[in-house]
Parts: C-alpha cells; sequence; structure tokens
C-alpha cells in the first residue's frame, strides 16, 4: 500500500511541473475584430503561450497587471500581433525565467517586469523606441540585455537594481536618459553612452559599486544630482569641457575616488558633491567657481589643501569639514557668506587666513572672524591653546567642535552667547577660564569635552548657577617658592628662581626686571647671574600674570664687603707702582697720597713683569691694566678719562681689569682709600 501511494504522489508531482498554461488560464476582453488581455488566473502554471487570436479575433493588447503577481508561470511568449502591453503586466512573476516580446512592440510601460526576481536575459524587439519607467527595476538575475538601435529613450529606474548586469551599451539614437536608470546595479563594469547626451541625469548609476571607470560624453553639459554617488570603485573621472555646475551629490561616497578634472567653466559645485570621498587627494578648483555648497567636501579627509579662488563668493555650511589633511586655508577677498561650520573637525588645520581687502569676514592669530570681530566663527583643528580678543559677542555654532589638540581656551567678558556643540568633542581641553558672567549656552556645548574644568573670576555673575561642568573659582598665580636675597664676592655666580603652584590650572607667563628695567628674554622661573660685577647689584623682581590676575616677588643682590682692598694691598700697589714708574724712567709717580699717575704711552708699553701689565690696543686706543691681586671700590672723581660700568671687571682670581681710552695716549690710574 506504501509503494503504491508513493508512486501516485510521484506520478502527480512529474504532471504539475510538465503542465503548461493554456488560454483557458487567460481573462480577457472581446471586441468586434479584437482581444485585449486583461488578467490571468493565479492557478496558471509553467509556460504560458499567448495566442494571436482568440475566438477568431486578433490579439493586441495586454492591459495593465495582467499577469501580475503571477509567481508560477516561468515563461511567456507573447504573439507578433500585440502592440500594446500595459504597466505592471509582469510585475512580481518571481519565476519568470524568458519572455518572447513581439517585433512590432514600440514601447514598455512602467514597471512592466519589474521584481521578476529570476528573468535571467531578454532581447527587446528592434520596433522599439520607449522603455519606460521601472521596466526591469529589481530583475536581481537579469544578467544580459540588447537595446535595439533604434531606442530614443530610457525611463527612470529602467534597469535599477539588476545586481547581475555586468555590461550595458546604451545606443547612439538615445537622446534620453531617466533618473536612475542604472542605479543599484552592483555588478556594472561596463556602460557605453550615447555620444550625443546632453545631460547626465540624477543617479545615473548610483551605487553601482563594481563601476571603476566611466566615460563621459563631450556633448554632456548638464550633470544630474547623485550621478556617481556611491560608485565605489570609481578611481577618476574627468567631466567634460562644457560642463558650468556639479549638482548636489554628484559624486558623494566614491570611497575610492582619487582624482577629479573640474573644467574652467565650472561656477556651482553643489551640496555633497564629493561628501565622503576619503581618498580624493588631487582636486583643483576652477578660475569661474562662485559657490562651494553645504558638505561640498565633507570628510574628504585626504585632500592636502584647498586654494579659494579670487571669484568664491559663498562657502557652505560644513563645506570643508572633517577634511582632515587640510593644514590652511585663505579666504578670499570675494568671499561674502560662510556657512556654519564650513572648516568644523579639520583637525590638521593651523589657521584660516582672510585677505584684508574682505569687507564680511577678518582673521586673527589663525581664528575666523566677522569682519567686526563681534563673532567668532571658527578656530583650526590643529590649535593648542586659543585666546579670544576682547570685543567677541558671540561663538558660532561649531566653533571649535573636534579641536582634538585644544587644551586650553580663554574667553573675554564680553562672550555673552555660545552656539551649538561650540565645543563638543574636545577631549584634551582641561581648562576653560571665562573672564566674565555666566554667558547664555545652546545646546550640547560641551558634548563629548567632560574632561574640562571651567574656571571663572571672583565677582562674576551666575556661574552659582553653571552645572554642565565642574567648575571652580580662580585667581592670580599662587607662589609656591619666594625669591632670596643674594650677597656674593665679584665673580661669583648665583641665580634666583620662583616656584609656582603646580595645581595652579590656568597657563601663566614670567617676566624678570632688575631696578624696574625689565630684562630682554627673562621669561623662566629662574634666572641665572654666572659672573656677578658691581653693575649686577641692584634689585631683581619677578612678575608671574595670568589671565586671572597678577602677583610679583623681589630680591636684593648686592656685593659682599671683602672685595674691597686693605691698606696694606693699597700699600703695596702703590709701591709697585712707584717701582715700575721709576724703571720706566717715569721721575715723578706720586701726586698725592693715594694716588699714582702713568704717562706717555711709549713709557706706558714698558710696564711689564714677564707679560706687560699695562697694553693698548692699537686700532681703538683702548687699554688695559692688569694690578695682580689687588682690587679697587671705584675710580676717583679727579681722574682726566670717563669710564662705564663694564669698564671694570674683577676675575675669580681676583684680579682687577681697567679698560679705558685716551686721545692723548695717556694712562691715569687712581685708588681710593677708605
Amino acid at each position: 500500500m506504501r509503494a503504491r501511494l508513493f508512486t501516485l504522489l510521484t506520478l502527480f508531482a512529474a504532471a504539475a511541473f510538465s503542465e503548461a498554461a493554456s488560454v483557458s488560464d487567460l481573462i480577457y476582453a472581446e471586441y468586434p475584430t479584437t482581444v485585449t488581455i486583461t488578467g490571468c488566473k493565479s492557478t496558471a502554471v509553467g509556460t504560458l503561450e499567448i495566442p494571436g487570436t482568440i475566438n477568431g479575433k486578433t490579439v493586441t493588447v495586454i492591459l495593465a497587471e495582467a499577469f501580475r503577481n503571477r509567481v508560477h508561470l516561468t515563461t511567456v511568449s507573447v504573439p507578433p500581433s500585440v502592440t500594446s502591453i500595459g504597466q505592471e503586466a509582469f510585475y512580481g512573476c518571481s519565476n519568470l525565467s524568458s519572455i518572447t516580446l513581439p517585433p512590432s512592440l514600440g514601447s514598455l510601460g512602467y514597471n512592466t517586469f519589474g521584481s521578476c526576481v529570476n528573468l535571467t536575459s531578454i532581447t527587446l524587439p528592434d520596433a522599439l523606441t520607449s522603455v519606460g519607467q521601472e521596466v526591469f527595476g529589481g530583475c536581481i538575475r537579469l544578467a544580459s540585455v540588447t537595446l535595439p538601435s533604434g531606442l530614443v529613450s530610457i525611463g527612470s529606474g529602467s534597469f535599477s537594481r539588476c545586481s547581475s548586469l555586468t555590461t550595458i551599451a546604451v545606443p547612439s539614437s538615445v537622446t534620453s536618459i531617466g533618473q536612475n536608470a542604472f542605479s543599484e546595479c552592483t555588478g556594472l563594469t561596463t556602460i557605453t553612452l550615447p555620444p550625443d547626451l546632453s545631460t547626465v541625469p540624477y543617479g545615473l548609476v548610483r551605487g553601482c559599486t563594481s563601476l571603476a571607470a566611466i566615460e563621459i560624453p563631450a556633448g554632456v553639459t548638464t550633470m544630474g544630482g547623485a550621478a556617481f554617488r556611491n560608485c565605489t570603485a570609481l578611481t577618476t573621472v574627468t567631466l567634460p569641457a562644457g560642463v558650468t555646475m556639479i549638482d548636489s551629490l554628484t559624486f558623494a561616497d566614491c570611497s575610492e575616488l582619487t582624482s577629479v578634472s573640474i573644467p574652467a567653466g565650472v561656477t556651482d559645485i553643489n551640496d555633497q558633491a564629493f561628501a565622503r570621498c576619503s581618498k580624493l587627494a588631487t582636486i583643483t578648483l576652477p578660475a569661474s567657481l562662485k559657490w562651494v555648497g553645504n558638505d561640498a567636501f565633507l570628510n574628504c579627509s585626504s585632500i592636502p589643501a584647498i586654494t579659494l579662488v579670487a571669484t568664491t563668493e559663498s562657502i557652505g555650511e560644513r563645506a570643508f569639514s572633517g577634511c582632515t589633511g587640510i593644514t590652511a586655508v585663505t579666504i578670499p577677498a570675494s568671499v561674502t557668506s560662510i556657512g556654519t561650520a564650513a572648516f568644523t573637525r579639520c583637525t590638521s588645520l593651523g589657521g584660516i587666513t582672510v585677505a584684508p581687502a574682505n569687507a564680511h569676514y577678518a582673521s586673527t592669530n589663525g581664528i575666523l572672524f566677522s569682519k567686526d570681530g563681534t563673532i567668532l566663527h571658527q578656530c583650526g583643528g590643529a590649535a593648542l591653546t586659543a585666546t579670544v580678543p576682547p570685543g567677541v559677542t558671540t561663538i558660532d555654532d561649531w566653533a571649535f567642535t573636534e579641536c582634538g589638540r585644544l587644551t586650553s581656551i580663554t574667553l573675554p567678558s564680553s562672550v555673552g552667547s555660545i552656539g551649538t556643540s561650540a565645543f563638543a568633542s574636545c577631549p584634551k581641553l582641561k581648562t576653560f577660564l571665562f573672564l566674565g558672567n555666566l554667558p547664555g549656552f545652546d545646546l550640547d556645548v560641551f558634548t563629548s569635552s567632560r574632561s574640562t574644568t571651567v574656571y571663572y573670576l571672583a565677582g562674576r555673575w551666575g556661574w552659582q548657577y553653571f552645572d554642565e561642568l565642574p567648575s571652580a573659582l580662580v585667581g592670580a598665580p599662587p607662589i609656591a617658592a619666594g625669591l632670596s636675597d643674594v650677597v656674593t664676592a665679584p665673580g661669583g655666580a648665583a641665580s634666583l628662581h620662583v616656584g609656582v603652584d603646580a595645581s595652579y590650572p590656568l597657563p601663566y607667563q614670567i617676566k624678570w626686571r632688575k631696578n624696574g628695567i625689565e630684562i630682554p628674554g627673562a621669561n623662566q622661573p629662574t634666572l641665572s647671574l654666572p659672573n656677578i660685577q658691581p653693575a649686577d647689584a641692584g634689585v631683581y623682581t619677578v612678575v608671574i600674570s595670568s589671565e586671572a590676575g597678577t602677583v610679583s616677588d623681589q630680591a636684593t643682590v648686592s656685593l659682599t664687603a671683602g672685595s674691597l682692598y686693605t691698606q696694606s694691598q693699597y700699600d703695596a700697589g702703590v709701591t709697585l707702582g712707584y717701582q715700575l714708574g721709576r724703571q720706566a724712567g717715569i721721575e715723578e709717580v706720586m701726586e698725592e697720597p693715594n694716588a699714582f699717575d702713568l704717562f706717555s704711552s711709549a713709557q706706558i708699553q714698558a710696564l711689564h713683569i714677564d707679560a706687560p701689565l699695562l697694553t693698548r690696543d692699537a686700532a681703538t686706543g683702548e687699554f688695559e691694566l692688569k694690578l695682580g691681586a689687588w682690587k679697587s671700590v671705584g675710580l676717583g672723581d679727579s681722574s682726566p678719562l670717563s669710564f662705564a660700568a663694564g669698564d671694570l671687571t674683577v676675575s675669580p682670581s681676583g684680579e682687577i681689569l681697567f679698560r679705558f681710552s685716551s686721545p692723548e695716549g695717556a694712562a691715569f690710574f687712581r685708588v681710593d682709600a677708605e
């Protein structure tokens, strides 16, 4: 019994698969001489050959949706007598793998074979001049299509989502191609466009992820939006010379695109035209360019530089946002409008420079401002610190967003408004100093900048209500280690050092002064005095200042009493001078009890013990006198020669050096007694 049942089931299944649909499955309307097919029974299975005549009347029309969703049909043959097939006539025939169309068919309507997912190939009749919208949309296994040589127009989405289609040649007769005609044909590697095409339509090959190259006909003057969007294998494109505008999203998401040649006549690059082309490294903006749209080059992270031409008038919102390779931007005088966040997230951007002649914008220290300086629009993403100048009242939306290196910022008391996400995603921003009252905040000002501490000054209003981030009152830099007085012998070394409390959160500056006069270049915590001379003695002051206040400390540097000569040293010096003078033939050496004179340059040159004691530079007339270990506190008023402070030095061994000039060729030396 079981064997007999199995045999019956097998025979039944074989009969079902070999069964062909027939005219009895058709639903039709008869007219005096013609028949219109209006439908088909859902039970129709397998192969269907539509007869050329029914009841002696010619079948001429297949009405819209006549075979819609007849999922059991596998093959259909349409008779030559049919001249019209309505929209969606075979839509959703998911098992239809082959169809024969009549040679006289002139057009195919909307979605005729849409979602026929098992249709693998089709030859369109020679008489066909128009392929309507979405005719083969979603035919994912359609691998081969032959378009007739007389075809004139291809409708929107005609072959969209035909993911198995690899090659398509559009005949030269075609003058019009609709939007998204070949979009999302993910297997398409080659497409040939007609030479007389003037417009590349919106989304022409959008999402054709295997298309690595395309030749755009020379006659094209209009590039439709998203025409090549998400063509992730496309590496290079040359646009025809007649193109004057690149529409929105034209090359967006072409992640392998490395270079684009933009024609000289292009005036507009519209919104997101090259957005997220992450490998785009070579692009030259034409001299005719006027408009750069919103997000035009968003996240084009490989562009090393952008040169905005002198004709540029408008830069859209986020136009170059996320261009992490750009290091510098120059805004020409012609620019009248820059959108919010135009250069945000440009993490290598060291600065923005605005041409001085620009009537709408200005720049200071690489930061973009309104011309009157009241609005801070954008800071370069490579900034380490920023001090906003007085007069700024508004921080624009996203002005410092993703300034990933920014560690500190100071806002003046003039700031009253901070825009949306102005300081968002600044992970290294630790110190935020407000010099004024609590400003108005928009949304998400500090999003993802949670390591930041806000500091404010005493007497400023509103900070008791601020709770978005940790905050603290801050004053002048506290001195942790103050200065100490220095007393040393001439020629000795010493240093002055000041220490600031290591927990102080703000950046600060140090300046040193001597007797109230600033010492050039002295800006470190330690001031070194390696060879202290009488001229170095005095009062030294260190001034430490931050945006929150200024403090100072001071110390005195003086010479020890041990630097004075003794009476015995003085007597020995006078005796030596007398003896040397006599040896040199000087008769009258002593003029008064505490001085001796040396006259005549010739006699002076003779004064020496082993080495010259007194020498003279013939070129400058400068004398140098060396007196062993005898020291002096100064020069007497009766000296006929003028000494500056630097003319007297004392070596570490106690040797005194006098340097002086004498137009008479004579030298004078005097030691004053205590």
